[in-house]
């Protein structure tokens, strides 16, 4: 069994468990809700839908110890790669931005961004030089540590149901 949330309700049992406020519970339902739009029938290679990775991921940055600001944008850390936003278009475009920042905050935004940019794995001296509110780079470099934990929640995520081994992402043959 998945210790970590794959479904929205369970998300949501999770938060309540650990005492988020329903100002947090409405902040997170909303970037669900999006995540939900821009991930529509989308499946990950090994069949699993989309937004239940989205979805564990939060879940693992809810276990990181992420405040609402990070488990939203850990509910679309994906939107900029592989969102569909209806313009035929992947990545940072202004128009998909607004959307973003319009529906969960320019804060939660930044940080899908950064998670955007941040290249994996980022190098020693990326890592060694985070920090809040830093520019992301290609490298790593002045990467917010709320991004390095998204990163390592998709990971986690990834490693946590088998999905890898069926996707070969695993290096299985």
């Amino acid at each position: 069994m998945n210790a970590l949330a794959q479904t929205y309700p369970q998300l949501a049992v999770q938060l309540t468990a650990t005492g988020w406020s329903g100002a947090q519970l409405s902040a997170i339902g909303d970037a669900h809700e999006l995540a939900c739009q821009l991930f529509a029938g989308a499946e990950r290679g090994s069949g699993k839908p989309f937004i239940d990775h989205l979805v564990g991921t939060a879940s693992a940055t809810v276990l990181g110890g992420g405040d609402a600001t990070v488990v939203g944008a850990a509910l679309l850390h994906a939107a900029y790669d592989q969102g569909d936003f209806g313009t035929g278009r992947v990545g940072p475009t202004p128009r998909h931005r607004r959307t973003v920042s319009s529906a969960v905050g320019s804060e939660v935004d930044e940080l899908v961004l950064g998670y955007h940019r941040l290249a994996w794995p980022p190098t020693t001296e990326g890592l060694s030089s985070a920090s809040p509110g830093g520019e992301a780079r290609p490298d790593g470099a002045g990467t917010a540590p709320a991004v390095l934990l998204i990163r390592v929640a998709n990971e986690i995520d990834d490693a946590s149901d088998g999905a890898l081994v069926i996707s070969g992402k695993a290096g299985f043959p």
